[in-house]
């Protein structure tokens, strides 16, 4: 009877063990950091964590469907540091995960690299899952601002913010009543910038993303789109939930004012999106604009699909900017940094496509953040300046 009672013991004991972390977080803020499908031979993936200034405690590594070897992880901290931990440790399916305790200035992590391999069985390719413990005493806690039922097709979920909740310093989504796959999300400040932020994350019930720092701090949002689903195990749909960290102070949505003939927004063409098909167009700009901070789009009378942008340099250098997604009309784009700061930009491409309605095609403004005299590039400098200061 004592021997059976320890069995059912060490059984319920291994069970719990085997439970995700969010299912053992307690009191505990854990947060999924990503997960990754491993290959039956050696593979390196790697977890951005990002550069939002979030410390963590401890990281739990878990494996699901099969068992992982796991080699190597190499952590990479925000201040550029790297460190080489060997593990060579094998990680079985519903078995204790793998605990990393991250102390002092290895808390503040940017990106974690795995080194492992799964063992060739028919249960399939094993997943690898990384959490983060929040380290307790980081600011203001998530409060609940809405949430929305999905169903186990793509859609893009709308979460109406608006003003009357406040402003926000950073967003984080949990997955309720069953699991979420969360691809993409567009932020859309009251200004009517746009921040786009790929997620690709799969959370099970009760997980969390990682936090998703709003750029600029401090912002009125004025709607969350989300693309997103239900999980395969969610017969019945499930529900994502937005999380918002209130932020302090004056709100950073317009910036400050700025000095007189610095720090301007100016136009550096303007262009109808084809309907049809995406369409390539290029934009010269030339030395004589004088030189640029930052680069956004602002789209007119029908939404526009973005497929990418190359920034070509004064010295014959590229960049290729992250401007995806789509950007409705009476909107900006998020602003992208231009590599170096204060660049001359010899010419702009970008390959877009307009929505297809009777309305007609959307219009695509590129504009520029000009640092340095104030220069109107189309030969209209009032009607520029004040068209920019308005749509900030």
């Amino acid at each position: 009877m004592l021997r059976s009672f320890k069995l059912l013991l060490a059984t319920a004991f291994a069970v719990l063990l085997a439970l995700p972390a969010s299912a053992q977080r307690g009191q505990k803020d854990w947060v999924l950091l990503g997960e990754q499908t491993v290959g039956f031979r050696v593979d390196r993936d790697v977890i951005n964590v990002g550069n939002g200034g979030a410390r963590f405690s401890e990281l739990r590594i878990v494996a699901e469907r099969n068992d992982v070897h796991l080699m190597a992880l190499r952590l990479v901290y925000q201040n550029g540091f790297a460190e080489d931990v060997r593990v060579d440790k094998l990680l079985r399916p519903g078995t204790d995960a793998l605990p990393v305790d991250l102390r002092g200035e290895r808390s503040f992590l940017r990106q974690i690299e795995l080194t492992y391999r799964a063992r060739p069985s028919f249960e399939g390719r094993a997943i690898v899952k990384v959490y983060g413990e929040l380290r307790g005493g980081g600011g203001k806690p998530f409060d609940v601002i809405e949430s929305q039922r999905v169903d186990r097709d793509d859609r893009v979920v709308t979460f109406d913010v608006g003003r009357r909740e406040g402003r926000f310093a950073a967003l984080r989504f949990r997955a309720d009543d069953g699991s979420v796959r969360i691809k993409s999300v567009r932020i859309v400040f009251g200004n009517g910038e746009n921040q786009i932020v790929t997620v690709e994350d799969r959370l099970e019930q009760g997980d969390q993303t990682r936090v998703i720092d709003l750029a600029g701090e401090r912002r009125f949002i004025r709607r969350v789109d989300v693309e997103a689903h239900a999980g395969r195990d969610s017969r019945g749909g499930a529900r994502l939930t937005l999380l918002g960290q209130q932020g302090d102070g004056r709100p950073d949505d317009r910036g400050p004012p700025p000095e007189r003939g610095r720090d301007e927004w100016v136009t550096l063409g303007t262009q109808k999106a084809a309907m049809l098909e995406a369409d390539n167009d290029t934009f010269k700009v030339g030395r004589e604009a004088g030189t640029f901070r930052a680069i956004r789009a602002y789209v007119e009378k029908q939404e526009v699909r973005f497929y990418g942008m190359t920034i070509r340099y004064g010295n014959g250098e590229t960049e290729d900017v992250p401007l995806n997604g789509v950007i409705r009309p009476g909107e900006y784009s998020q602003a992208f940094d231009l590599r170096g700061r204060d660049r001359f930009i010899e010419s702009i491409s970008f390959r877009y496509r307009s929505k297809l309605s009777f309305k007609g095609s959307g219009r695509v403004e590129i504009q520029g953040l000009k640092h340095g005299p104030y220069r109107d590039l189309d030969g209209d400098r009032g009607r520029d300046r004040d068209r920019g200061r308005d749509r900030r």
